[in-house]
């Protein structure tokens, strides 16, 4: 009898020896803490790429506002006024408006039409292009990101010119368009935006102008 009381004690004692319970519980601890540290980085990395979109956002509603605002500021520089008789490659100011003018058509190789395939005339060479940036122009600030505006002209008039034909006639009759791609960098993102503007002829004065533009998709 005195045996078995002390079986039963030593029993109970191993069975409520504190190593036991208090390691099952520190494992169990371990374990939720793991979880924890795992739900908090994917949290954080979920708030990492929302911060980044909400910072996005902003950027690129800037953009879409930038270049509509350049864009609306082009027409109304090229759209300004006519210009007398037919390009001669001699612009008589340093503004787009008179770039555009004196050599389209009139530049020759000084500035090529854009023709795919057609030796000297690819987009390479065709296309002219001015970039606003905190590295080129003085005054820029890095904040206000870069502005680059390409130019290039198409002649979609694809007949030979006819020597009977004066270069007037022939210029008045030509069908011109002139492509302005706006492209605004700020903040790592860019958005751009392609107008075209066509050649609007008035030979009974000797004259010409570009039309309003539209957006090309």
């Amino acid at each position: 009898m005195q045996k078995g009381k002390w079986s039963q004690r030593i029993r109970r004692i191993e069975k409520g020896k504190p190593g036991a319970e208090e390691g099952s519980a520190l494992i169990f601890v371990i374990c939720i803490m793991m979880v924890a540290v795992i739900l908090s980085m994917s949290l954080l990395l979920a708030l990492g790429r929302l911060l980044t979109i909400e910072r996005q956002i902003p950027a690129k509603e800037q953009c879409r506002i930038m270049t509509d605002s350049i864009s609306r500021l082009l027409n109304k520089e090229l759209t300004k006024d006519e210009y007398q008789g037919i390009p001669e490659g001699r612009p008589e100011g340093e503004g787009l408006w008179d770039y555009a003018g004196a050599y389209i058509w009139g530049g020759g190789a000084a500035w090529p039409d854009y023709e795919e395939g057609r030796p000297g005339h690819d987009m390479d060479q065709a296309r002219r292009e001015f970039v606003l940036d905190s590295e080129g122009s003085s005054g820029w600030k890095e904040e206000a990101g870069e502005i680059t505006i390409g130019l290039y002209w198409v002649n979609q008039t694809k007949e030979e010119w006819d020597p009977e034909t004066s270069q007037e006639e022939h210029f008045y009759e030509a069908e011109i368009e002139l492509h302005v791609d706006i492209t605004v960098s700020l903040q790592g993102v860019s958005c751009t935006r392609k107008d075209i503007y066509y050649k609007v002829s008035d030979p009974e004065n000797n004259s010409w102008k570009w039309s309003k533009w539209t957006e090309r998709q």
